[in-house]
């Protein structure tokens, strides 16, 4: 929706320009026409000329206030892309604020021995997967990594890797979790089939199934 009102504050800026360039020509052919030489002097043709007048002045003034208006546009514009480039990187990659889901617990397969001998339980890992469509993976090993174009761009027809942004997704750990965030990509994430640009950070799980603009399709595994 920002994407289209930005084209469209383009396209009005675009249009008025040449519109602005027309009432200046006029005005300058018009104060042309209105003088004549005289014996090497400028004589003004009097107001009451069987031409009909035009109140260039007036015409002037609105061509000012027009080209105020557009060049108020474009620096609006230009302040508005510079705001969400600032903000930008601060958002990108962070976290779901919703807890990561629950994995179900699976009970350690105690021996018949003392309780000092039960194994103790295992932290979180953080090896994790991409699985790609040819079964290569891109290994995931904690911390954000982004996934764009040059990591796919081999597995696709050359005229369809175009659709694939150069920073397509994020994916990120955090609390013993993987989770994934569309980067602002241009034709947009699906996870398990659900759109997801816009919507934040999601928390992936194991056998989640990632498409990246409806060219190519990831599998996440855990381990």
């Amino acid at each position: 929706m920002k994407n289209n009102k930005n084209k469209w504050l383009i396209g009005l800026a675009s249009g008025m320009l040449p519109v602005i360039s027309s009432i200046a020509v006029g005005i300058t052919k018009a104060s042309a026409n209105s003088l004549s030489m005289v014996g090497g002097q400028e004589v003004v043709v009097p107001p009451n000329a069987p031409e009909s007048t035009i109140n260039w002045s007036l015409i002037l003034v609105v061509g000012l206030v027009v080209l105020l208006i557009v060049v108020a546009v474009v620096v609006s514009l230009v302040m508005m892309r510079r705001g969400t480039s600032r903000k930008r990187p601060a958002r990108l990659g962070m976290p779901p604020t919703m807890p990561p889901p629950t994995q179900p617990a699976t009970p350690p397969p105690y021996a018949t021995t003392t309780p000092q001998q039960h194994p103790q339980p295992t932290t979180a890992t953080t090896a994790g997967k991409l699985i790609l469509p040819d079964n290569s993976e891109i290994p995931l090993q904690g911390g954000t990594k982004s996934i764009g174009r040059a990591d796919l761009e081999r597995l696709v027809p050359p005229d369809m890797a175009k659709y694939i942004s150069r920073q397509h997704l994020v994916v990120g750990f955090a609390y013993g979790n993987y989770y994934i965030e569309d980067a602002g990509s241009g034709n947009g994430t699906k996870l398990n089939g659900r759109e997801i640009k816009g919507a934040g950070s999601q928390w992936l799980k194991d056998g989640d199934q990632i498409n990246l603009a409806g060219v190519i399709t990831l599998v996440f595994r855990s381990s």
